[in-house]
């Protein structure tokens, strides 16, 4: 990416935001022309078809014009601040943009399988180059990866856990508003019936206490004299399904009743600062980086035919670690959820206190920082990187924290 001609986007992107918080209801198109620079598949929506038995109303594009007027109405008559006003836009503009991609033709019908998780990767990285905070945007991504599960978990007899879950994901109240305009901005026969699912929703979280309230506040109340890494550890059993209540958690934390060994895992593009971090913030921590390991065992730190011996040694090193109660950080990209489900596990596994480190850079940061390394990874590399990174959830791990 190019660093000035990202600015110069980036100021049609506050363009739009400014317009919209002096009370101007910004259309689609605008949007689409802003973002658009940054995330392509907004060009596809034009032609991403959908079902005629959900969406009579046509393509995509149609129907997020639709979602958008939808979101005004709302914004008209329920009190928001100005900005869950802009998190609730953005997320109408951006909710189906992964249709782009997951749209197919399956036994005659027009589906788009795990179209919402594939758009919240998609807008991970590029929204921070359109000039939004990290945290903006990981509110605008628990939305969009998540405004499906509001009638599935209604529909699916879900447990509380996966509702107390949900609500630690992302702002239940917003992604019901979220879903009101989904299902308003489309023609269909089941309106009625899909509105009274979302109702249903919401009367469920307000029950759990979920609404416009920390998840988790009253629950931990019993665990409140223990230490965070044991209330954490009941979160994470709790939402796993081994234990019901609080005072189960409480028979569970012999495990950690001495403070437990540590496994740091970062997450971020090659160039995101990674290995800075870890250095500055950990100088006497035991580092497994697989570039090390790579340069150690064939000269190159970019030999990627050794990855398998790479990945049995780190691993071995990282199990003699924590045996030995130590902290340690795992320096990698960590990109696809699989490969830090591996280390999660083998954390878990040895009672560690498992913590994800995630670089949330824009991109264009992790390229100009990584021509400045000694040991610069291929632009390509990079690009590649961008296109496949999954970003993290919170409840990967006993923690989760972010680097901007």
């Amino acid at each position: 990416m190019n660093t000035p001609l990202n600015s110069i986007y980036a100021k049609q992107v506050q363009r739009c935001v400014e317009q919209l918080r002096s009370g101007k209801e910004v259309q689609f198109p605008e949007w689409k022309e802003a973002l658009s620079p940054f995330l392509d598949w907004l060009h596809q929506l034009d032609v991403t078809p959908q079902d005629r038995l959900w969406h009579k109303e046509g393509s995509v594009d149609i129907h997020t014009s639709m979602v958008l007027q939808q979101m005004y109405r709302i914004l008209e008559h329920e009190a928001f601040t100005p900005h869950e006003q802009l998190v609730l836009v953005l997320a109408a503009v951006l909710h189906d943009i992964g249709k782009a991609k997951a749209t197919r033709v399956r036994d005659g019908r027009i589906v788009s399988p795990g179209h919402a998780m594939m758009g919240r990767d998609h807008i991970a990285l590029r929204l921070r180059s359109a000039g939004f905070s990290g945290e903006l945007v990981r509110t605008v991504m628990g939305l969009v990866g998540h405004h499906h599960d509001p009638k599935h978990l209604i529909t699916q007899g879900a447990p509380e856990r996966a509702f107390r879950r949900l609500a630690r994901i992302t702002d239940v109240r917003l992604l019901y508003w979220l879903e009101q305009a989904d299902l308003r901005g489309r023609i269909a026969d089941d309106l009625e019936e899909q509105l009274e699912w979302l109702d249903l929703f919401k009367l469920q979280c307000e029950e759990y206490n979920l609404w416009e309230h920390d998840p988790y506040q009253d629950w931990l109340k019993p665990l409140r004299d223990f230490e965070p890494y044991i209330q954490q550890s009941a979160v994470l059993d709790y939402e796993e399904g081994h234990i019901y209540s609080p005072e189960e958690a409480i028979a569970r934390s012999f495990q950690w009743r001495n403070r437990p060994s540590e496994l740091l895992i970062l997450c971020g593009l090659s160039g995101s600062g990674k290995s800075t971090w870890a250095h500055e913030h950990f100088p006497d921590t035991e580092i497994i980086s697989m570039d090390d390991l790579r340069e150690d065992l064939s000269g190159d730190r970019g030999d990627q035919s050794i990855n398998g011996q790479v990945w049995q040694q780190a691993r071995e090193q990282l199990k003699k670690a924590l045996r030995e109660g130590r902290q340690v950080i795992w320096d990698a990209t960590n990109i696809r959820r699989l490969s830090r489900e591996r280390l999660i596990n083998i954390g878990l596994d040895y009672h560690a206190w498992v913590k994800l480190v995630v670089f949330h850079t824009a991109p264009e940061v992790a390229l100009r920082q990584n021509s400045l390394r000694e040991h610069a990874v291929p632009a390509g590399v990079i690009a590649s990187q961008i296109e496949g990174f999954q970003f993290p959830e919170v409840y990967e791990g006993h923690e989760v924290v972010f680097v901007e």
